[in-house]
């Protein structure tokens, strides 16, 4: 029960206590600090890390990777950047540029399922390493 947006990403409304606030689901949140405030894009979950992978950063891609091209100072209330707040922070008002400085350079927000995948990826890649090299992983310590 939410506003839908593209490929199954959804907004919902916050409950009676939070009634401002839109709860986003399956998405990442990537933020940049800079100047004491806080930037964010909405990007899809785990496009972030193919656009660091990527050698040639185009438009095209950079549209694959974010949800919408713009650049947030509140997502959850759906609150944009102003032109005089991106301007005091990047030093223009260029919204593809500062976009693009925020999914280069900010910290993309993982929940803490994204976590404990990561981490059991993490830990069969190296079990299936010590596997393959003859060692059991009980009697690697040994």
């Amino acid at each position: 029960s939410g506003t839908k947006l593209e490929k199954g990403h959804t907004i919902r409304q916050g409950n009676e206590k939070n009634k401002g606030l839109l709860r986003l689901a399956n998405v990442q949140l990537v933020c940049l600090k800079r100047f004491g405030m806080r930037v964010y894009a909405v990007c899809y979950p785990n496009k972030v890390q193919e656009w660091r992978a990527s050698t040639t950063k185009t438009t095209e891609l950079m549209e694959d990777v974010a949800q919408k091209l713009d650049v947030y100072r509140r997502p959850q209330h759906g609150k944009l950047a102003s032109d005089e707040e991106l301007q005091k922070i990047f030093g223009h008002t260029d919204r593809e540029k500062a976009l693009r400085m925020i999914l280069d350079h900010g910290f993309a927000q993982t929940s803490a399922a994204e976590r404990r995948h990561q981490l059991q990826l993490r830990k069969d890649e190296e079990a299936n390493a010590l596997a393959s090299k003859g060692l059991l992983p009980r009697s690697a310590a040994a």
